[in-house]
């Protein structure tokens, strides 16, 4: 077909192709187009992106204005009377048939920028004079329903920018490693130019026909009055990029968590420090790698700014290993996994608040039965009688199970709800007591959002909100207020996080009371049954720190234990942070003298008392009940009593008295323990139910023999208690190794040579026997 055909029947095809889409209509523009997945820091930087399913790396655009730098480089370059006409412009076209009439070929299209939007709204279908016409009524249409600043916008975040990069954010980022709007007026005259010859950013050729390219636009620029000469030099003195830069990926795994949970989202603009996360990826990927060497292959870390809520930091896992291994691609912030020893810091300040407890009383730590479930201490062994706030600082399970029985699972268990522990599924009857000690699950989202709002209680001296709000701003979202309060008080909260400023802290941190300058840091550890979960969790005024080491996949490893693995972690993530402020005393909180030897308030009993600050509903506790004044003869080897017994030969005392069960262990360590003298025969009192062996008898050999299958055997010690109801406490050579009922018999095989056997009744009544087992040969 000649040209002057073309000039002839060119009107009637762009006239009938006016009629026929026009009257089909239009829809929006790229509906159906598919986007990378991008997150972004607080700043505006991006965080990580995943490539979108057609494999082009296609950013969506934020809502702030596209760079007037590009703005005007692109109108420059593409459509200079961009502002003046309706979509379509005549005198471009006309200038555009002209100019391909004489050249006897088609060189210029005389297509806007908004008809190279419907163009690439349609997919870039072939370049004919049909589809040329079509492009028209669809920029028509565009300009109808769009501002011109949007019709920039469409353009920018669709053009072809070379390669399978897709739109000027993918560019900015791809070619020069920074925020769109951060580029120069080189970087934007060269973005201007691409979308018309997108084959030109080639790594290896077309460098300086690209080049050569952009400088023209530069002096165009220049022409017009946009940029000074100064400018100008500059511009045209800045290379062309050499490589693409690798897109950054410091959050993918939050990423691929709030994917998951918007599927109808492009794009994340999150809390997160940039400089914090990468720092934070750093630490946890430097402690991966000794990690890995035991057998450990997952961490995770979160960082929440305590006065906000705002997460700062968000580590979801490990780079994944090479080749990846199960787990690493799992986003363990979210994951739930058994919270070990936890949930102690919010019974201890719901006891505190309900006045069930006083900071620093003493608690039994015994050999326990509740129910059908016995606790054990990690040490393996019992301290008698524990200062409470130091069995929440050594952690110990048995103090803490005896504890939640007193206050009742089913208050507890709707205490940590209204705390925000939503993954609190069933039932309180269904934990038990176990509760308390890893028998339900939670994440470290979770976690460290509670220990956050009981740090940010005490700042703010009332009850301050609970959860963590969503690193991320999305419509859904926007607007929504968090109104739940804590059910803890500042003065609990207070009194709690004082008590775990006293968690021993890792070997290399131990020094930190030496320095003016180390941080205040409450913190607490906790560990799975079958070392399967490690955790670490820490809080001062101004951040909370969680922390979870293990396997993704339930695998246990020796020696994952929170203190030494997941703490270490913590502890270099706070160096990371700074220092902050301390934790204030806030309001609710009184001096009131207690027991030097109880810690309960103090009674007429008590040998000495000490000043404490206590919370105001500790004030109607009952006075201190384990301190008594006793009656001594003039020796103090026997107990007496003014109705026998001269009163003036009589010595008054003031002691410490403890039950017999927690004397027995707590007089083991403290040697300063002074136990009841024996009572006068004339002195008739209460007496605790006796125990007696009937096997092994005291002094006593004994033989094991082999049994026909080739093993040792073992012995049968039996022994007779006088309350046949009571619960039997065992312990061999100082260490617990069974517990009975009914039936008092435990089967032993000791080694050859001397041992000790010792019971304690539950109501703390004790008998104990030396034997000897002979060796075989």
């Amino acid at each position: 077909m000649t040209v002057a055909r073309q000039l002839v029947i060119g009107p009637l095809l762009f006239v009938t192709a006016i009629v026929v889409g026009w009257l089909a209509g239009f829809s929006a523009p790229f509906d159906d187009v598919a986007y990378s997945r991008v997150i972004y820091a607080a700043d505006g930087r991006l965080l990580g992106a995943r490539i979108a399913s057609d494999g082009q790396w296609r950013l969506p655009l934020g809502p702030q204005p596209l760079p007037d730098r590009f703005v005007v480089a692109l109108t420059t370059f593409e459509d200079v009377r961009f502002h003046a006409h309706p979509g379509v412009d005549p005198i471009a076209i006309a200038r555009a048939a002209l100019s391909n009439l004489r050249a006897r070929r088609v060189v210029s299209g005389g297509s806007t920028i908004t008809m190279q939007v419907a163009r690439l709204a349609r997919s870039n279908q072939p370049r004919t004079l049909i589809q040329k016409a079509t492009e028209a009524l669809l920029a028509l249409r565009i300009e109808l329903a769009y501002s011109k600043p949007d019709v920039v916008r469409l353009f920018a975040a669709h053009a072809p920018f070379g390669g399978n990069v897709v739109g000027i954010e993918a560019a900015a980022w791809r070619y020069f490693g920074r925020p769109l709007i951060r580029i120069t007026w080189a970087e934007a005259a060269l973005l201007a130019v691409l979308p018309n010859s997108p084959s030109l950013m080639h790594l290896t050729h077309e460098r300086d026909a690209l080049r050569a390219k952009r400088d023209r636009l530069l002096d165009r620029l220049y022409a017009a009055g946009r940029i000074d000469e100064h400018e100008l030099r500059l511009a045209q003195g800045e290379p062309i990029p050499t490589a693409p830069h690798p897109l950054p990926h410091d959050a993918l795994h939050l990423l691929g968590t709030l994917a998951a949970r918007h599927p109808d989202q492009w794009r994340f603009d999150t809390t997160i420090d940039r400089s914090f996360q990468q720092r934070a990826s750093q630490i946890v990927a430097a402690h991966g790698i000794r990690l890995r060497s035991i057998g450990v292959a997952h961490a995770a870390a979160i960082v929440v700014h305590v006065p906000t809520g705002a997460v700062r930091s968000y580590v979801g896992n490990l780079p994944p290993s090479n080749p990846p291994g199960a787990g690493d691609y799992v986003d363990i912030v979210q994951a739930r996994r058994s919270t070990g020893s936890l949930l102690k810091p919010f019974l201890y300040a719901a006891m505190i608040d309900s006045g069930e407890l006083i900071p620093g009383q003493i608690v039994p730590d015994v050999p326990t039965r509740i129910g059908g479930y016995i606790p054990e201490n990690h040490t393996g062994d019992f301290l008698g009688a524990v200062r409470v706030d130091v069995a929440l600082a050594r952690s110990l399970n048995v103090p803490a199970a005896r504890l939640l029985q007193q206050y009742g699972v089913d208050r507890f268990h709707g205490v940590l709800r209204e705390l925000g522990m939503r993954s609190l599924t069933r039932s309180a009857s269904h934990y038990g007591i176990p509760l308390i000690l890893g028998g339900s699950e939670s994440t470290l989202w979770e976690l460290t959002g509670m220990y956050a709002s009981m740090a940010r209680t005490v700042r703010e001296r009332a009850p301050g909100a609970l959860t963590v709000h969503p690193p991320y701003v999305i419509p859904s979202d926007a607007g929504q207020s968090d109104a739940a309060r804590s059910p803890l008080s500042p003065a609990a909260s207070y009194l709690t996080l004082e008590a775990l400023r006293e968690v021993e802290r890792p070997e290399e941190f131990q020094g930190w009371r030496h320095f003016r300058s180390a941080d205040e840091i409450s913190w607490k550890t906790g560990t799975s049954y079958g070392l399967r979960d490690a955790w670490a969790i820490g809080v001062n005024a101004e951040y909370a720190v969680g922390v979870w080491v293990g396997n993704a996949t339930g695998r246990g490893a020796p020696g994952l234990r929170g203190t030494a693995i997941a703490g270490p972690v913590m502890f270099e993530l706070f160096e990371m942070l700074g220092r902050a402020g301390s934790l204030y005393s806030p309001g609710g909180l009184t001096t009131v003298p207690v027991c030097r030897d109880s810690g309960l308030l103090a009674g007429p009993d008590c040998r000495a008392s000490v000043a404490r600050l206590l919370p105001v509903t500790a004030l109607d506790r009952t006075p201190c009940s384990y301190c008594r004044t006793i009656h001594l003869d003039e020796t103090g080897a026997m107990r007496v009593a003014a109705d026998f017994y001269p009163t003036d030969l009589i010595v008054q005392e003031k002691r410490l008295v403890l039950p017999e069960a927690m004397a027995w262990y707590y007089q083991r360590r403290a040697t300063d323990y002074q136990a009841l003298p024996p009572v006068h025969p004339r002195l008739s009192g209460d007496t605790v139910a006796s125990v007696a062996f009937e096997f092994p008898t005291d002094d006593a050999s004994v033989f094991i023999p082999i049994e026909m299958s080739g093993r040792r055997g073992s012995i049968v010690a039996v022994v007779r208690p006088a309350d046949p109801r009571a619960s039997i406490f065992w312990h061999l050579n100082g260490d617990f190794i069974g517990v009975t009922e009914r039936t008092h018999s435990l089967e032993l095989s000791p080694r050859a040579g001397v041992h000790e056997l010792t019971v304690v009744t539950s109501a703390g009544a004790t008998a104990r026997v030396r034997f000897r087992v002979l060796d075989r040969e």
